[in-house]
C-alpha cells in the first residue's frame, strides 16, 4: 500500500514539472510582443546605468584617479549586451522567425534568456567604490633641452640639498641665465636616482604670485583636486595640504619667484631638520633670497666663453658653421656678443641655423653690433619680438627685454643707467639712488597722476617715457636739469592739458609726443626747441 501512494507522489509531481515546463515554453511564444519590451526596457535601464557611472567615473579620472579593473569589466560586459540586444531585436521582424511556431519558440527563448541576463548586469552595478589612487612617481620628469656648462652647479644643488642643515635653497641671478633649466635638472634628478624623498613638487609661482594658483598646482600633483576644492577659502586648502604631506618628506620647487611666498600660508610645512624637507626656487632678486630666510643661496652666473661657444655650436648646428669657411670666424664674434647669457645664445644661434651665407652672418654681426630698424621682421621670426593682438606694434617679453637692457648697459656693469618700470602700478615717479648716472627711464602704463619737482643731477637723462599714465600735470621745475634729454614721449594721457615752461630748456630734444592729451598750445619759447 505504502509503495502505491508513493508511486502515486512521485507521478504527480513528474506531471506537475511537465506541466511547468510546457507553460514556460508556451509562454516563449505567448508573451513574445511583451517579453520584447520587457527587453528594449530593461536594456535602456542598463545604458543609463551605465552612463551614470561613467560620468563619475571621469570625474574622478580628471582628480588624477585610475578605475578599478572591476569597473572597466562591467561596463565592458555592458557594450556588450548593448550589441548583443540590438542584434536579437533586429531579428524581431524578420520572415525567418515568423513563419513557423518552431521558430517563434526558438526566438521567444532567446529574448527571456537575454532579459535575465540584463537583469543580472543591472544588478550588479552599485559600485560602492568606483576609482583608486594611482601611485604617482615621486617625481614628474620635465623635458629640457641639451645644456651645456650646469652640470657641476647641479651637482653643487644636489650635494648642498643633501645636508640635513640645509632646508631652503634660493638660486637667483638675471632672467634668461638658466635658473629654470637648472631646477629642471634638479628635479629631473630625483626621477631617475634612489632618493628618500615621498613626492617632489614643481610650481611655477611667476609675477602674479597667487596662493590659490600655487595651492590649485600642490593639488593637483598629489591627486586631490577637483571641482569640490574649488569652492574651499585659501585656509581651507592651506589646512588640506597640511594634513596630505603630514608625515611625508617632500621637496617643493619654486620656479620664478618676485617676492616673498609664505610656503606656511600655503598649507606647506615648514622645512626643519626633522622633517629633513627641502624647498628649493629660482628668483631674479638677491632680496628674495634674505625675505625668504635661505639657508643657502646661490648665484646662476652666464658661461664661461668655451662653454657659451659650445652651447652657440649645437644651436647653430655644424651643417650651417660648416656651409662657408669664414662663418666660424664670424660666428665667434657674434657668439661673443652674447657675453655667456644662455637666452640669448639660444635664440640668435636657432635663428642663425638656417642662413648658410657668409653675407647674412655679416649683416648679423652688424646689427649687434648697432641695432637696425630693420631687423624687426628677423626679431619675430626668432621670438624676440612678438606681433600684439594684428597691430602694427610689437611686444617683447620680458625676460628678452632684461637681456636686451644687461647687453646695452655694458654687460650689467652699469645696470643703473637703466631705470624701467613699466606696467608697475605706479602712483609717483620712483625714488632713484643715484640720478647721475641715470641715462634712460621708463615709466610707461603706471598710474602717475602728478609729477612734482624734478629731481636734482639728471643731466645725463636722455630718454624719458611717460605714455599711458593718467598725468594731470607737470611740475614747473620738472624738466630744469635734463639738459641732455633727447627723447620725451607724453602720449596716451588724455588729461594732460598743458606743458611746464621749463619744458623750453630741453635743447637737446630730439623728440617730443605728444599724441593723444589735451594739449592744445605749448609754452611760450618751445618753438626755440
Amino acid at each position: 500500500m505504502g509503495g502505491c501512494v508513493s508511486i502515486s507522489v512521485s507521478c504527480d509531481q513528474t506531471l506537475s514539472h511537465v506541466g511547468r515546463c510546457l507553460t514556460d515554453k508556451a509562454s516563449y511564444i505567448r508573451k513574445l510582443q511583451e517579453n520584447v519590451e520587457t527587453l528594449q526596457t530593461a536594456t535602456q535601464e542598463l545604458k543609463d546605468l551605465s552612463d551614470d557611472l561613467l560620468t563619475r567615473v571621469s570625474l574622478e579620472e580628471e582628480k588624477g584617479r585610475r578605475r578599478l579593473a572591476t569597473v572597466q569589466r562591467w561596463l565592458s560586459n555592458v557594450e556588450t549586451m548593448e550589441s548583443q540586444v540590438n542584434e536579437l531585436l533586429l531579428a524581431s521582424g524578420t520572415t525567418e522567425v515568423s513563419r513557423s511556431l518552431r521558430s517563434r519558440f526558438d526566438y521567444g527563448k532567446k529574448v527571456f534568456k537575454k532579459i535575465e541576463e540584463v537583469k543580472s548586469l543591472k544588478s550588479r552595478a552599485d559600485f560602492k567604490v568606483m576609482s583608486e589612487r594611482v601611485p604617482r612617481s615621486k617625481a614628474e620628469e620635465r623635458l629640457i633641452h641639451p645644456v651645456v656648462g650646469t652640470k657641476a652647479m647641479a651637482e653643487k644643488v644636489r650635494s648642498s640639498l643633501m645636508e640635513d642643515e640645509v632646508g631652503t635653497l634660493g638660486l637667483y641671478g638675471m632672467g634668461g641665465v638658466g635658473k629654470t633649466t637648472l631646477l629642471s635638472q634638479i628635479n629631473n634628478s630625483f626621477v631617475h636616482t634612489e632618493n628618500d624623498f615621498d613626492v617632489v613638487i614643481w610650481v611655477v609661482v611667476s609675477k602674479d604670485q597667487k596662493t590659490e594658483s600655487i595651492q590649485e598646482t600642490i593639488l593637483r600633483r598629489l591627486g586631490r583636486y577637483g571641482e569640490e576644492w574649488k569652492h574651499l577659502k585659501e585656509d581651507e586648502k592651506a589646512l588640506e595640504i597640511k594634513q596630505m604631506l603630514k608625515g611625508k618628506r617632500y621637496m617643493l620647487l619654486l620656479d620664478d619667484i618676485w617676492s616673498k611666498v609664505d610656503i606656511q600660508r600655503i598649507g606647506v610645512p615648514s622645512p626643519t631638520r626633522m622633517n629633513r624637507c627641502k624647498v628649493v626656487f629660482t628668483t631674479r632678486s638677491k632680496e628674495v633670497c634674505s625675505e625668504m630666510r635661505v639657508d643657502v643661496e646661490m648665484e646662476v652666473k652666464c658661461l664661461a666663453s668655451d662653454e657659451a661657444w659650445e652651447l652657440f655650436r649645437m644651436r647653430v648646428g655644424d651643417v650651417t658653421l660648416e656651409s662657408h669657411p669664414d662663418i666660424p670666424e664670424v660666428a665667434r664674434i657674434i657668439a661673443q656678443k652674447c657675453y655667456g647669457l644662455p637666452l640669448a645664445l639660444n635664440v640668435i644661434g636657432e635663428t642663425m641655423s638656417s642662413r648658410k651665407t657668409i653675407q647674412e652672418w655679416s649683416h648679423a654681426q652688424n646689427v649687434l653690433t648697432s641695432f637696425a630698424a630693420d631687423f624687426s621682421c628677423t626679431l619675430v621670426r626668432a621670438c624676440l619680438l612678438m606681433e600684439y593682438e594684428h597691430t602694427e606694434f610689437l611686444k617683447m617679453h620680458d625676460m628678452v627685454r632684461e637681456m636686451a637692457l644687461w647687453i646695452t648697459a655694458d654687460i650689467g656693469k652699469n645696470k643703473d643707467s637703466f631705470v624701467v618700470k613699466t606696467g608697475s602700478k605706479l602712483s609717483h615717479v620712483p625714488e632713484v639712488e643715484d640720478w647721475s648716472v641715470v641715462q634712460k627711464m621708463s615709466l610707461m602704463g603706471n598710474e602717475i597722476e602728478k609729477i612734482h619737482a624734478g629731481p636734482y643731477g639728471t643731466e645725463k637723462l636722455v630718454t624719458l617715457f611717460l605714455q599711458n599714465n593718467k598725468l594731470v600735470s607737470i611740475s614747473e621745475r620738472f624738466f630744469q636739469w635734463m639738459t641732455e634729454l633727447k627723447v620725451l614721449d607724453l602720449s596716451s594721457n588724455e588729461s594732460l592739458t598743458e606743458l611746464p615752461a621749463d619744458i623750453s630748456k630741453l635743447v637737446a630734444l630730439q623728440y617730443l609726443n605728444l599724441s593723444s592729451t589735451g594739449i592744445e598750445v605749448l609754452p611760450f619759447g618751445t618753438n626755440a626747441i
